[in-house]
């Protein structure tokens, strides 16, 4: 009767521990939204540290214009020395969904920016993000960025 409770217990213990460890692992949906907000908040600074923070070693960025970038590309393009003015941007439609460590994120990006004649110009792209947690920490592994017609 003893032994019974012993192994009761401790299978108590371990779903116990394994439960808050399965919950601890799993990335949380502000976190990939966080890293969104950062990588376009950097793009637009042309904070290439930022960036370097942020990407995964791996990181594959599909461009507006269809091309395949790096990460070292993409790096590369936001050098500090190449900044230039350009557009505010905001996040809209967030969809952020979780898989455990992995979050992929969609969304629209809105770009306005006055024109030299007063007038604001405006465009949007849909984007979608690919966030993955490795050994605690959250970076991300891809973005895919499409201008949407008017």
């Amino acid at each position: 009767m003893m032994k019974t409770k012993r192994w009761g217990l401790l299978a108590w213990v371990v779903a116990a521990l394994w439960t808050s460890f399965v919950h601890a692992a799993e990335l949380e949906p502000e976190q990939a939204e966080a890293l969104v907000q950062q990588q376009i908040d950097a793009q637009l600074a042309f904070d290439a540290d930022t960036l370097k923070r942020i990407l995964h070693d791996s990181y594959l960025e599909v461009s507006p214009v269809g091309e395949i970038d790096t990460k070292e590309q993409v790096v590369a393009f936001y050098d500090p020395a190449k900044k230039r003015p350009g557009p505010a941007a905001t996040l809209s439609d967030l969809n952020v969904r979780v898989y455990q460590q992995t979050a992929v994120v969609t969304g629209r990006v809105v770009f306005a920016m006055t024109m030299p004649d007063g007038k604001e110009n405006r465009f949007t792209m849909t984007g979608s993000w690919v966030i993955a947690e490795h050994e605690g920490v959250a970076t991300i592994v891809s973005a895919h960025y499409t201008p949407v017609r008017k």
